[in-house]
């Protein structure tokens, strides 16, 4: 009896300490003033520029190499630098990475695309990319505008059409979006959707 009652507080000790450990590695993370400058700016700078602005050691320098990049970038005003601005303070508040890294992808596309004109949301997915992965979760973001078309065939390719459409996944139920699919960039697209013949797969519901 003594070594079932040992077992189960024992049981019960290690329940607590994995709840915890799960809750600290999803838990916000707060990042340091060159981190969340990095993060901010990824989307809109060349690799070239990105890594010029990492090299600079104080924020003073950080601070100048941005104003002068929205500088030469919008040299009548500040209009595209408000609106950069603008887009973030909404990202930050609506899609936010919760692995820490700062940089999510919804973020990323928000950032460079703007606002869109609706959501398609399918909560109960449960879509297989292979033998271990599974879409749990997607959104398929419109833009309404005609897009690239892009010429690779993947399992989206009936509800993508020639619209700019971005399609976003959790593949873990943990609530964290990565891109499978871009209409504008196929750099964007997960390997795992590409078109196979004996696999049709439709998404969002009529």
């Amino acid at each position: 009896m003594q070594l079932k009652s040992n077992a189960g507080l024992l049981s019960l000790i290690l329940l607590i300490f994995l709840f915890q450990g799960c809750s600290s590695f999803f838990a916000e993370k707060t990042f340091s003033y060159k981190e969340k400058i990095l993060n901010d700016m990824f989307p809109v700078l060349s690799n070239e520029q990105f890594r010029e602005l990492e090299s600079l050691n104080t924020n003073n320098d950080r601070n100048t190499f941005i104003g002068h990049f929205w500088s030469e970038i919008d040299s009548t005003g500040n209009d595209m630098k408000n609106e950069y601005l603008k887009r973030l303070k909404y990202t930050d508040q609506h899609f936010p990475d919760k692995y820490g890294w700062g940089r999510s992808d919804r973020k990323r596309i928000y950032l460079v695309y703007g606002p869109l004109l609706y959501i398609d949301r399918n909560n109960f997915a449960d879509i297989p990319l292979d033998n271990f992965a599974k879409v749990k979760a997607i959104e398929v973001w419109h833009y309404g505008r005609p897009g690239k078309n892009n010429s690779i065939k993947t399992i989206f390719e009936d509800i993508t059409g020639g619209e700019m459409k971005f399609i976003f996944a959790d593949l873990i139920g943990s609530g964290n979006y990565v891109i499978l699919y871009s209409s504008e960039n196929p750099g964007d697209i997960d390997s795992r959707i590409l078109q196979q013949p004996s696999r049709q797969t439709y998404l969002i519901s009529n």
